[in-house]
């Protein structure tokens, strides 16, 4: 089964039996879905969209998580601990005790995140000087890394309660972060797509051959790290030559 998010919910898409004979049947009528994650530790598949958190565990019956904020642009899982990131930016935690969705969850805040010395300053005038939290990872015990679009990478390695700026060296506009491990994390940007070994301390860029450096989307396999980027944003490329393209980076 293949689950797609759209801006209008998730689709269910089955495998064609002959060529073009794949259907899309909507199994999740919502706002614009961002992220459409599974997680190891948890069952079932969860969708982060503007109108809410929802999870199911089939693919076909959702069912709302009541994120305190309506607007959920990513999530995450560590454990037995479910992450959502909102916009306005923010990180909220519940603890997973039996079958999701059973009983409302106890969602909670973590304060620590508003604390970071850049928090004033993540806004962009035509996101009406708002930010959200694209992206949230947990690859090792304990420790988060988040991804603000506009804001930069942070990163937490008490389970949220105190956060690190790990933007230095890489575009604040972040579109998609993926965590390849515990200290290698991959942003794609507004501006170039960038590469750490690390855990944040320093950024490479490894876009500096092509011209497309506007990236929406990273993804590391082990054939190497995939990544979408075009000559402007999405909303320019009926009135511009955007050229956007897929490109390969082997490392």
């Amino acid at each position: 089964m293949l689950l797609a998010g759209s801006d209008d919910g998730v689709y269910r898409l089955t495998d064609p039996t002959e060529p073009g004979t794949r259907t899309a049947t909507a199994v999740l009528d919502s706002g614009r879905v961002l992220r459409v994650r599974t997680f190891d530790a948890l069952p079932g598949v969860f969708a982060a969209t503007r109108t809410g958190l929802y999870h199911s565990p089939d693919g076909v019956d959702w069912t709302d998580l009541a994120v305190p904020t309506e607007q959920v642009y990513a999530v995450g899982a560590d454990g037995r601990r479910l992450y959502a990131g909102t916009r306005p930016a923010a990180v909220y935690v519940t603890q997973i005790d039996g079958t999701i969705g059973s009983a409302p969850l106890a969602w909670r805040e973590l304060d620590g995140f508003q604390d970071l010395p850049s928090r004033g300053d993540w806004r962009l005038p035509r996101h009406e000087n708002l930010a959200q939290v694209k992206d949230l990872h947990a690859p090792a015990p304990e420790r988060l890394v988040a991804g603000v679009e506009v804001g930069g990478v942070h990163s937490s390695d008490d389970g949220g309660k105190t956060w690190t700026e790990r933007r230095d060296g890489v575009d604040d506009d972040i579109h998609e972060l993926r965590a390849v491990s515990a200290r290698e994390w991959l942003a794609a940007t507004g501006d170039g797509l960038y590469r750490t070994t690390d855990g944040g301390g320093t950024w490479t860029r490894l876009d500096d051959d092509v011209e497309q450096r506007y990236f929406r989307a990273v993804l590391a396999t082990e054939g190497g790290v995939y990544a979408a980027g075009a000559m402007a944003n999405s909303s320019t490329w009926e009135d511009d030559d955007a050229d956007p393209a897929l490109f390969r980076w082997d490392g």
